[in-house]
């Protein structure tokens, strides 16, 4: 789903939903959908970096790792650059997963491979 899109992260253990709108969101459990939002955990989602950069990278990546999203992308446009952080459900905490030859490359699927010199172009 791309943005605006509400999505209610909701899990057992918390006691409230919270709303978030990601700019692109990757949801594999279709159960969470009705008309206007999906609630549960998403898969992947991906925040593209604009002036209130430190709420995708603090407040958001913190939130998204407490509710166990599996992947968290974070794209820069203005330095062309891209991190990927992968839930470790081990640990029960992102680990950031090192990106080479601008590729960003899912650890979820592992197919999933995008060139990011054709997006930043």
């Amino acid at each position: 789903m791309i943005s605006p899109y509400d999505v209610y992260l909701e899990k057992e253990d918390k006691k409230k939903e919270i709303c978030v709108i990601p700019d692109i969101s990757v949801m594999c459990d279709k159960n969470g959908f009705n008309e206007k939002r999906y609630c549960g955990v998403p898969t992947i989602i991906v925040e593209v970096l604009s002036s209130n950069w430190a709420e995708d990278m603090i407040k958001k990546l913190k939130l998204y790792e407490e509710y166990g999203v599996s992947e968290y992308w974070i794209v820069d446009p203005s330095s062309a650059s891209f991190m990927v952080y992968s839930y470790d459900l081990e640990k029960k905490s992102y680990i950031h997963i090192h990106q080479k030859d601008n590729e960003l490359c899912s650890k979820l699927f592992s197919d999933l491979k995008i060139n990011m010199k054709s997006v930043f172009n």
